[in-house]
């Protein structure tokens, strides 16, 4: 096979382990951890927040030694440690099997966060195909979703046989995702125009990004990443509440899957709206979208609204990727660049699932989902007209 035609494989490869390295047993891990290892709802958040912390501390890091030592290097790094997390819910089934499970699956994902799309960024830019990544990438989302359909209706079942049966079954789903980055090939012609040195590189990047003020535009993005985040959190907790049987949730993540394939085919058209504009629209849909989850009681509409929230959520972050590589400072530091916004989303991480936790344990589940986009709204849309004001100068 010759280079052009391996590269080429690069994106059927990307394509095909977008149905492996989501986690097919997620439906059940709020289940699991309350029922099996006896957490409470408090400590589901303690959870998400420590998580977040590590993630803070590992995603910068991780996306400058990727940059540094290689893409694919970091990419069958954080895979593996993605594959071997499920292991933790297995083994120890309480406190710490749930903290573990989450952190190491977070630590992987902080060496896939924006070293994958820059990965195929630099695929295409050797193929030729420098303005084609949003199609691409809303292509991959399309096929994986399309694929991991059926994981995510069946592998919860396997529940009803063993409560650790779907991270046993989880474990080999992410180990095929390992193997596909195994025959990936890195794109090598497009590293040796890069000229910069990684060391001075990572310095123009900082100071071009204080010089842009883009530090308030990643707060501000990061913000809306971990709301949007920490609202499916509860979700299971919600639809108990509201009344939908445990055994439709992984229903729910298949057709969540099914109008995620439809959401794909209009990232082209979004990717066209000025990025001032989009992150308007896309801060004013988590704000809202937590407010109407809050105020139905109806199972049908409870259910509706999140998976139209988790169809877009999943696209959200291809539109904003697309944006920001367009507007990299640097040649070799896309991973990075990436990483500052990924950086800043856990960093309000840490704080904003201890804020939905605390407001819908005070409230409770319903009403805590609408008073959470509330003071969310209130709280960032002063950030965001700075956020416009900023980009309209540029």
């Amino acid at each position: 096979m010759d280079y052009k035609k391996k590269l080429e494989r690069n994106l059927k490869l990307y394509y095909a382990r977008g149905i492996f390295e989501r986690r097919p047993y997620l439906p059940i891990i709020t289940i699991y951890v309350t029922a099996v290892s006896g957490i409470s709802l408090a400590q589901i958040g303690i959870i998400a927040s420590i998580t977040a912390l590590i993630s803070l501390i590992t995603e910068v890091p991780s996306g400058y030694l990727s940059d540094k030592f290689g893409h694919k290097k970091a990419l069958l790094l954080g895979a593996f440690l993605m594959t071997i997390s499920t292991l933790s819910y297995v083994l120890w089934q309480n406190f710490f099997g749930a903290c573990m499970g989450m952190v190491v699956f977070w630590i992987g994902a902080a060496f896939n966060s924006g070293t994958l799309q820059a990965f195929v960024h630099e695929t295409l830019r050797e193929l030729g195909r420098n303005d084609d990544f949003a199609v691409v990438a809303s292509r991959e989302r399309r096929y994986a979703m399309a694929g991991n359909i059926v994981l995510v209706a069946l592998v919860p079942l396997t529940y009803q046989i063993s409560p650790t049966m779907p991270f046993i079954v989880g474990f080999f789903v992410h180990a095929c995702a390992f193997i596909l980055y195994m025959f990936m090939v890195t794109p090598k012609k497009v590293h040796q125009e890069i000229q910069e040195d990684i060391s001075d590189g990572f310095f123009i990047l900082l100071t071009t990004i204080k010089k842009r003020k883009e530090i308030i535009l990643f707060l501000f993005l990061g913000a809306v990443s971990a709301a949007g985040n920490a609202l499916p959190q509860f979700r299971e907790i919600y639809f108990q509440a509201i009344g939908v049987p445990i055994w439709f949730f992984g229903f729910v993540l298949s057709i969540t899957g099914v109008v995620t394939i439809l959401f794909t085919y209009g990232v082209p058209h979004a990717k066209k709206i000025k990025p001032k504009v989009f992150y308007g629209i896309d801060f004013l849909f988590v704000g809202v979208f937590s407010i109407l989850i809050g105020f139905t009681s109806q199972p049908v509409f409870g259910v509706i609204f999140f998976i139209i929230f988790a169809g877009y959520r999943r696209i959200r972050s291809i539109v904003i990727h697309a944006h920001l590589l367009d507007t990299c400072p640097t040649k070799n530091l896309k991973a990075t660049y990436l990483s500052m916004y990924a950086f800043f989303g856990a960093l309000l991480g840490v704080f904003v699932p201890l804020t939905l936790g605390y407001i819908i344990g005070y409230f409770g589940v319903q009403k805590g989902y609408w008073v959470f986009g509330m003071v969310f709204l209130i709280i960032f849309i002063p950030m965001y007209l700075i956020v416009y004001k900023n980009m309209s100068k540029k």
